[in-house]
Order: structure tokens, then sequence, then C-alpha cells
């Protein structure tokens, strides 16, 4: 089994030789077949002949010159093979494009290099030749076997394929030009070709959408970024014109299931990056498109997913809730938002528990997943502890973050609704959280019991801040409750407000008329 590849490649500048007087060359009716018979050959350089008794057209050089020969013009897509016989040094290829028969440029060619051992699609100018992509088909026999080489021009994306053997395919861009003229062939050194066909105005595969990215890649058709925690590809098509579609992995099985309706392909169980062949067929049409599907660990392309939010930050996976508190780090410099995240159902690689997310900004975020696993949090506040009130920190190192934080449990034994706040602290910039121990502080969790306070069934920490020499704490809930406290651990209960908020805030305002400070619920 050969290995396939799809790899684009760097310029390359050749100098084209000098032209020679046309001339015309009557094939055998069996030499052109397709859609459209083309009985008759235009060269333009060097030399060419018809060989009636093995079915094939013959090119080569002469005096030092590139053959190459032309049939009459086509103004849409097309596809075009042929079997190619190449010698040790030799190179053919066909041609597309041509608007000018009497002149040996301004052409698309798409090939074989036997010396090099490699494909490739070039643009032939007036004054020099450019190369728009290449690839290695080390895996291939050559020379001496016969090759089945086949060029589609993709018009509605302005992309010549080039495909060997069915088992090499090599795009090219050829920047938004509609390929249309003359089509032929190109031989250096000289080559065979037999079981020529062409297909004209043949109908494209249009309208593609997928649940994931979809972006322009210069080596496919098209490539689709996604996610590594989405295992189903859908492909939709909004026309698919005459043809039907059939569809395998082209680079070895993953072990993909795909299943195929008129209009779309599903591909399900996708674990890693891989390149999709789509096939369309309608008799003896056939139109070839490859599908880049890009499977990314990094956050940076799963943000671009179709319907995600690109202003205001979202988890790069789970149910985000409501209960999040963002504190500035002046250890690091960091702005830190903590929030309770819910595990997508069925993700193998989720986690429940408190979410970490880190900007220099407020605008740019960066996730940092799950930092505390602990399903029953339901809310959380931060704060930062510079003074070591809590005396979590008396070994704290320099550089070392002191990071307070109170969570509101549900009681998961109880069915009552009861929840209880709970203390920790960290010292590594959220990234891990430490719950007190009673040898070591001399006391643990919880700081308030929900099953001996009389603050309501319900009670969410949401705020945590400094004021006026003390803390203060606001709870959410049937009521909203304020408390204060000088270490962050031992609390007081200051006043009550009777409004039902889950996710209340407070914050003071002063009034330059009354000279005075208000405070805001």
């Amino acid at each position: 089994m050969l290995r396939n590849r799809i790899l684009s490649g760097a310029l390359v500048l050749l100098i084209l030789l000098q032209t020679v007087l046309p001339a015309m060359l009557v094939l055998p009716a069996h030499a052109a077949a397709g859609t459209i018979l083309y009985d008759s050959l235009v060269p333009v350089t060097g030399e060419w002949s018809s060989l009636d008794d093995v079915n094939a057209i013959y090119g080569r050089p002469a005096d030092g010159e590139v053959a190459y020969a032309h049939w009459k013009p086509y103004r849409s897509t097309m596809a075009y093979e042929a079997v190619v016989k190449l010698g040790r040094e030799h190179v053919a290829g066909l041609t597309l494009g041509d608007e000018d028969p009497e002149t040996p440029y301004g052409f698309w060619a798409a090939g074989i290099d036997a010396a090099t051992k490699t494909a490739w699609i070039r643009y032939y100018g007036e004054n020099e030749t450019v190369e728009l992509a290449r690839c290695s088909i080390e895996d291939l026999d050559l020379p001496g076997d016969r090759y089945r080489i086949r060029v589609e021009n993709h018009d509605v994306d302005s992309m010549i394929v080039l495909i060997i053997n069915d088992e090499y395919f090599l795009y090219a861009n050829t920047g938004n030009e509609n390929v249309s003229g003359y089509f032929g062939l190109l031989a250096d050194g000289g080559g065979w070709f037999e079981e020529i066909n062409c297909w004209i105005d043949t109908p494209e595969v249009r309208g593609m959408t997928a649940n994931g990215r979809i972006t322009n890649d210069p080596a496919v058709y098209r490539k689709v970024m996604m996610g590594e925690y989405e295992h189903t590809l859908r492909l939709q098509f909004e026309d698919l014109g005459r043809y039907h579609l059939t569809a395998r992995p082209l680079n070895g099985d993953p072990g993909l299931v795909i299943d195929i309706e008129k209009q779309s392909v599903t591909v399900r169980q996708i674990t890693e990056s891989f390149d999709l062949l789509l096939i369309a067929h309608n008799g003896d049409i056939t139109f070839h498109y490859v599908i880049r599907v890009e499977v990314s660990p990094t956050s940076s392309l799963q943000y671009l997913e179709d319907g995600r939010p690109q202003y205001h930050y979202t988890p790069l996976k789970g149910k985000m809730k409501a209960g999040g508190s963002v504190v500035f780090d002046s250890t690091d410099r960091q702005w830190h938002y903590f929030y309770p995240l819910e595990a997508i159902e069925g993700d193998p690689t989720g986690a429940s528990g408190i979410a970490h997310a880190v900007s220099p900004d407020l605008l740019s975020w960066s996730d940092q997943g799950v930092v505390w696993v602990d399903a029953s949090i339901i809310a959380i506040a931060v704060t930062e502890d510079a003074d070591n009130t809590t005396g979590f920190f008396t070994e704290a190192e320099e550089g070392q973050s002191r990071l307070v934080a109170i969570c509101t449990k549900g009681d998961l034994s109880l069915t009552s609704g009861i929840e209880e706040l709970y203390i920790a602290y960290s010292t590594d910039h959220g990234a891990t959280w430490r719950e007190p121990a009673q040898e070591t502080h001399g006391f643990e969790n919880p700081i308030i019991d929900g099953r001996t306070h009389s603050y309501g069934y319900d009670m969410y920490a949401t705020k945590l801040f400094a004021h006026d020499g003390k803390w203060m704490m606001l709870t959410g809930g049937s009521k909203v409750h304020l408390f204060t406290s000088s270490d962050l651990v031992n609390w007081s209960h200051a006043s009550a407000f009777e409004i039902g908020s889950q996710s209340p805030d407070l914050y003071p305002v002063s009034v330059e008329c009354i000279d005075t400070l208000k405070w805001i619920v």
C-alpha cells in the first residue's frame, strides 16, 4: 500500500526555451476519450507523433526545447487524465489554461519529474516558470512503470488538483484566476501519453459547511479545525450538482466510522488529525476533494469554533456556571478568574469543579482548565491576603501568591439544599488549592456550617474584599447577607437585605455634594 501525501512546495524559477512553428498532428480516435472526443493535437514546440500500434502519443524536445502541444480550449471546470510512461531522466505533465495557442507559455501544468522522483504543479510564464506546489513520490517505482496522472480544475475555488495513481494528491491555488483556455501535454526529455480522457464543464461540489471551523489551506481543498473533545465531524453541502459522494480517510485508517447521506457526510470516532478524501461521482465523471481535519489540543484553535463568542470569555469546554470571582494577584501582576464549571456529559476527559482563567488586561484570557476538582462547589469568592491575616502564608516564599478562596459547597449527603462555606488557599497563583488542617492551622472546614447557622438554607459566597481595616464577605441566595472578619476565617453577621439574588455585588460610591460614601448592592 502506498503511503499518501499532500504537500505544498516553495517557488522555483525555470527558463523556458524557444518555440517552433506549429503543425497539425492527427490522432487515432482511441487516443482521446471521455465526454468529448478530441481528434487533433496542435504541436507548439518539440516533436510529437502518434503510435497506432500501442495507442499512444509520444512527445520529445527538439533542438533542446521542451515539447508542448495542445487541444482546443475549454471554458469551465474540467477533469483531464492520461497514463504516462517516463524514462529515467524525463519530465512529463498535463497542461491547462493556455489563452494564446501560438506561444509555449501562459499556462499551468502538473506532472512528474522522474529524475527527482517528485510531482509538481507549475505556472509557465513568458519569462519564468513558478512552481506552486511539489511533493515527493519516492514510494512510486520510477522509472519504468506506467502512472496515471489526473488533473482537475476546481473553478469555484481556483484550485488545480494533481492526482497520481489515485494515491498522491497535490493542490495548488491559482490566485483566484479562472483557469480556462487550451489544454495539452508537456514533455522534457521524452514522454509517452496513453488512455487520454477529458471531461468538460463538470459540476462541482459547492457550499460546504461543518461543525468545526473551516479555513482555506493551499495544500488541500479545505481545512476543518476541531477541538480535541469533539469526536464527530459533520459536513453539509448546499449543492452537489448531479454527484453522489463516497469518502475514505486518505492517510491510513484511524478507526473512523463514516456515514454518507444525500447532502452530508458524518465522520465519527475522531481522535487525531487526518485527511478525508471526498470523491464525487456522476457516471464516468469523478472529482476529488481532500478535507484536512485538524484536531488541536490547544485552546487557540478551539476558540475559533463557529458560534463561539470572540469578545466575551468562554471556557474551553464544559458549562460555565454563575458564582465566579475575579481577583488581581500582585505577585504575578495578572488577573485571575475562578468559576464553577460543570463537565459535559459523556466527556471522558471532563471534570467538574472550580475552573481558572488568566489575563494580563481583563480582555484576553487564557483558559487553565479545572484546578479544584469538586463537583459539590457551586460558588466561589477569591481575594488576596497580602498581609497574611489568615496565617496561611507564614512560610510563603518571595513570588508565591497569597490567594484565599471561600467557596460554597452543597451538602450532597442531605436533600434539604443546605450549603456550607469552606476556605482554601493557593501559593501558586491559583493552579492548586489547599484546605486548612486542624493539626496545622487549629481549625478545619467548614467555616460556616449550613446545619447550624440561621442565615437561610441557601447562601452563596460571591464577594470578598477589605474595607476600613476589616474583611467583608457578601453572600447571595434567598437573602443577601453581609459578614465581617479580621482573619477571613472567623465571621460575624453584620446585616441582611431582603433581596433574592444568587450573585449579588456590593461597591461604594462617593457622593460629592454631601461628602459621604454610599454603598450600592
